[in-house]
């Protein structure tokens, strides 16, 4: 076995130290599967000399097929053919990306200003969609190990690309080698490496998780209002900006919130035995009124704020002209959720039914059997669809006739559902979301994230999910 290992240099900051078994090709891995994670496929065009991508499991390698014979990589001269996938702070794009890397790596590893960058060549790649730079460059090395004094020539090329929705996220695949200065290339690779690197493309593939912040411990509920995002953290209430996701604004709600929801120009936060009104501007608590239990799924729907109570079985009704409850609509005991569509109120409840409220009476006019254990529920344009934990489906409902259309296989333990245009978006309680189509009715990704991924909400071009186990809320990208 031979150890490829590149001396660090300006030019190559990304690069680690590569042990390569001869004569196998070079093996490039992603171990921490950010590849995956961030939904990005690395698409060869035909004619490479010999590269390619082979997808092996849940990884991406990078291989490049060349028998580098009996001559041993050593200190005179090495070749390194890489792919890296690394944070950077504080670059907008690819090429300041590129010389901000350069930058910080010569004051990191050469205070002693022992290498020197002869030349850098660097051009944008005019590619939709692309933000990505190629750069060639010759760098000359005074720090290899056992030739003090004496001259190295490095030469390195690549492409670099930042990620379309997250900057500070970027990826490099490069080549490089060195040898003594006033020598030649050993290898004679840097053609075939060429020839990769000028038909390499860098393209997004499906949904994928944009960002992740941490608002607050045990960050569960979300809810949509006056073109704001709100997340719920315990007894906080915290104002999301949108694009870093930051929180902008945190008040408190009074006590451990159950539920989050957006209406009547207020945000209402569900607890036991009470549900509280907050003005989202001031974020001051403006009225409490008292409930029968513990208020763990809110919405606005037909003037009102609808509650469900899961202590004794109830749908609370509050006028949010008064702040009274009007109305308590008897439906069943249990965990579950509510929703509203379709000229109704829409709650389940884990004995496998959910119950349609008619607003003009506040009684419930339909008990649909649905499922085990449903929880999460949402109106479509054309159904009302339930996630239910129990039978690890979900399922929709015709709200004309009350029938269930559709079961669909989701996975482990569906828990909350909501949707946009094209797509349900359901979560499950064993780390993972998961996007159906509504037209097919075919699962199409599924994203693992989180430990045990909660509520999601669809907004703002993108979808949103708290994982109380971690605090984190999740951006993905459909």
């Amino acid at each position: 076995m031979y150890a490829l290992r590149l001396i660090p240099a300006t030019l190559l900051f990304l690069v680690s130290i590569a042990a390569i078994p001869q004569p196998t090709p070079y093996q490039l891995e992603d171990p921490d599967r950010r590849l995956e994670l961030y939904g990005f496929s690395v698409l060869p065009l035909k004619g490479t000399a010999g590269w390619f991508m082979d997808t092996f499991g849940a990884r991406h390698r990078f291989l490049f097929r060349r028998d580098l014979g009996p001559k041993a990589a050593n200190e005179q001269h090495t070749a390194v053919a890489a792919v890296k996938v690394l944070w950077l702070q504080g670059c907008e794009d690819a090429a300041g990306c590129l010389q901000r890397g350069i930058e910080e790596n010569r004051s990191a590893v050469d205070p002693e200003g022992m290498q020197t960058v002869v030349s850098l060549e660097v051009s944008r790649e005019d590619v939709p969609h692309q933000n990505c730079v190629r750069f060639t460059g010759v760098e000359e090395d005074r720090r290899v190990p056992g030739f003090k004094g004496q001259v190295f020539e490095e030469r390195a090329a690549g492409l670099l690309c930042t990620h379309p929705d997250e900057p500070r996220l970027f990826l490099i695949f490069f080549y490089s080698e060195r040898f003594k200065k006033g020598g030649k290339p050993v290898y004679s690779l840097a053609e075939e490496a060429k020839s990769f690197l000028q038909s390499l493309r860098f393209e997004p593939i499906g949904p994928r998780v944009a960002w992740w912040v941490k608002p607050g411990p045990f960050t569960a509920g979300i809810t949509v209002g006056g073109d704001r995002l709100w997340v719920q953290h315990r007894s906080n209430v915290s104002r999301i900006d949108i694009e870093s996701g930051r929180p902008i604004q945190t008040f408190s709600s009074g006590a451990d919130g159950w539920a989050l929801a957006y209406g009547a120009g207020a945000l209402w936060v569900g607890h036991e035995q009470k549900l509280t009104r907050v003005d989202p501007d001031k974020g001051t608590v403006v009225a409490t009124i008292p409930l029968p239990g513990r208020a763990v799924g809110i919405t606005e729907a037909f003037g009102s704020i609808w509650a469900l109570v899961i202590d004794n079985g109830v749908v609370a009704r509050i006028d949010p002209r008064t702040n009274a409850l009007i109305a308590e609509i008897p439906t069943a005991k249990g965990i579950g959720s509510i929703a509203a569509g379709h000229g109704s109120v829409w709650a389940s409840s884990e004995d496998g039914h959910v119950h349609r409220i008619d607003p003009d009476g506040n009684k419930v006019v339909a008990r649909i059997r649905v499922c085990s254990a449903p929880v999460g529920v949402v109106a479509t344009q054309k159904n009302i669809w339930i996630a239910c934990s129990g039978s690890g489906n979900v399922v929709s409902v015709d709200p004309t006739t009350g029938e269930v259309t559709k079961r669909v296989s989701i996975g482990s333990n569906p828990l909350f559902v909501d949707a946009d245009a094209q797509a349900l978006w359901v979560t499950q309680q064993h780390g993972a979301v998961s996007r159906l189509d509504l037209e097919t009715h075919a699962v199409t990704t599924t994203i693992p994230i989180g430990i045990q991924p909660f509520a999601v909400r669809a907004a703002f071009d993108s979808i949103w999910i708290t994982d109380p186990p971690t605090g984190k809320l999740f951006r993905i990208r459909p």
